[in-house]
């Protein structure tokens, strides 16, 4: 075993990092793009329906104004939403008896694998099946093994600076899609 950290997630470190996943991952970044289009082509046809029924005339140039108005409201609404929706969705887990997230973790990396062993479960990932590694602005480590499923590597799991970026030189040697968004 070469690294091994206690992992102690909260509310907050879960939210951030799901707010990091929409916005910044590039699966995120699709999902964003795919909800803006498809605001965009939910208000197409209300606007053409609109301009076609009520033609040209100023009838049909303010409601058009008004679709407008309200499809750029629904654009700059739709990163609030997201969050609201991952909050209500930690919610409506923890009412349900089921946390969206395990508190504590430990993982272990090792030369050609690491393990994630929850109190509920164990996971041994190769390196060669990981799809994608971020750095946060904090520092945090996030790996994703596909478009679904991450692991969350806090910095304050680390002993020290230099672990952190001894660590981060190992973890660079096994996979090469890592984005640092410092």
């Amino acid at each position: 075993m070469l690294y091994k950290f206690n992992i102690n997630l909260d509310d907050k470190d879960y939210y951030n990092f799901n707010k990091f996943y929409n916005f910044k991952t590039h699966y995120g970044r699709k999902l964003l793009l795919f909800y803006r289009i498809f605001v965009v082509v939910i208000f197409i046809p209300f606007i053409l329906l609109t301009l076609s029924d009520c033609g040209y005339n100023a009838e049909g140039l303010v409601m058009t104004i008004l679709y407008f108005i309200l499809m750029g409201a629904m654009e700059l609404l739709l990163k609030p939403m997201l969050c609201l929706g991952v909050k209500m969705n930690m919610k409506l887990k923890k009412k349900s008896g089921k946390a969206p997230y395990t508190p504590t973790a430990e993982m272990e990396f090792y030369d050609d694998y690491f393990i994630e062993q929850t109190p509920q479960s164990k996971s041994e990932i190769l390196y060669s099946i990981i799809d994608s590694l971020y750095i946060d602005g904090k520092g945090n480590v996030y790996i994703f093994v596909n478009n679904i499923s991450g692991f969350i590597l806090l910095k304050s799991c680390f002993d020290s600076e230099d672990q952190y970026n001894s660590f981060l030189t190992f973890i660079s040697t096994k996979t090469d899609i890592i984005y640092n968004t410092k």
